[in-house]
């Protein structure tokens, strides 16, 4: 057993042969674990009394304020079938808003194909793809669209899935993803979209089955969409406030202030009043929407048009002469 002098000349041995540094580094540690081991709280949070609770509580409001240039505020209604051209608030306008890249939702061809579709099926699907809400529309309308993608299952070589939406071509709406029958099967399975969702009324996907027939027997319509496309985008350099940004090609148009002004918010002002002044004049265009406050780099506002295969070139002309009449006349009243 060691003794206590033996123990005592150790511990001295080792403090002769320690350095001042490393014997008040020691010290500290010791004075930390025993600080940790033996303190104690000594003040307790008391709790709140009922008075002191109903004192600090501020309710908020049923329903929040309203700010007065919400856009839920100035509401746009539109009346009858949507084209090139379009009835806004009472207003016959050019239609540069909507996305109709091709024409095709005033196509009396489809519209036919969809209403005898509506008198077979009826209006909706009445559930998602993967329960009872599969017709042989649905079906049809993947095998054409795996064939005209080139693909298995309604993806190009070295591309494991392609996924577009229908609504801005197709004169239908939702989209599809296309690829191989091993991803494809995967998406059935577990997307949520597919499981969850009611699927695509027959009539829509009716009319989508006669797009892709107008896509195939009738090629030129692209041609005269990148003639139109073409066209818009001579006519945007050509404006005196504006600048564009994009391929030429492109159907669908941002318009840019050339001169940047002091703040995101007075831009889109200013694009909202020449937006609501081009309706009143017969244009219907509008200023890009973005979640200021969520997005981390909103995009500077914008008025955005969008290019249809249908509109002549007096049409553009037309509609270029109302947007630079009317931002001139904003800008004059802006001072």
């Amino acid at each position: 057993m060691v003794n206590t002098p033996y123990i005592i000349n150790e511990i001295y041995d080792i403090l002769q042969k320690s350095s001042p540094f490393e014997l008040t580094l020691e010290a500290l540690l010791a004075l930390g674990v025993i600080w940790i081991v033996f303190y104690k709280r000594t003040t307790k949070k008391m709790p709140m009394s009922e008075e002191e609770i109903l004192a600090r509580w501020t309710p908020e409001p049923l329903v929040a304020e309203v700010p007065q240039d919400h856009p839920a505020l100035k509401t746009k209604i539109v009346e009858g079938p949507v084209g090139k051209m379009v009835n806004v608030n009472g207003k016959e306008c050019i239609n540069m808003a909507t996305h109709n890249y091709l024409g095709l939702a005033e196509d009396e061809d489809i519209k036919q194909a969809a209403i005898k579709s509506l008198r077979k099926y009826g209006v909706g699907s009445c559930g998602p793809r993967g329960f009872y809400g599969t017709v042989d529309v649905h079906l049809e309308l993947e095998e054409r669209l795996a064939k005209f993608m080139n693909v298995e299952e309604a993806v190009k070589t070295e591309v494991d899935l392609v996924s577009a939406g229908l609504e801005w071509s197709a004169a239908t709406i939702g989209g599809f993803c296309a690829g191989s029958s091993f991803i494809v099967e995967h998406q059935r399975l577990s997307g949520l979209g597919y499981c969850f969702s009611a699927s695509l009324p027959p009539l829509l996907a009716q009319a989508a089955i006669s797009a892709l027939d107008r896509f195939e027997s009738n090629p030129r319509i692209f041609v005269e969409l990148r003639e139109r496309c073409r066209m818009v985008s001579n006519k945007l350099s050509q404006l005196k406030h504006f600048q564009s940004r994009g391929d030429p090609l492109s159907p669908v148009k941002h318009l840019y202030l050339k001169h940047k002004h002091e703040s995101w918010a007075h831009e889109k002002m200013l694009l909202d009043e020449i937006s609501t002044e081009c309706i009143d004049n017969g244009l219907a265009v509008i200023a890009a929407e973005y979640l200021e406050t969520m997005e981390k780099h909103c995009p500077r506002p914008s008025i955005r048009l969008t290019v249809n295969r249908l509109l002549t070139e007096k049409e553009i002309d037309d509609a270029f002469r109302i947007l630079e009449h009317v931002s001139e006349k904003v800008f004059a009243s802006a001072g």
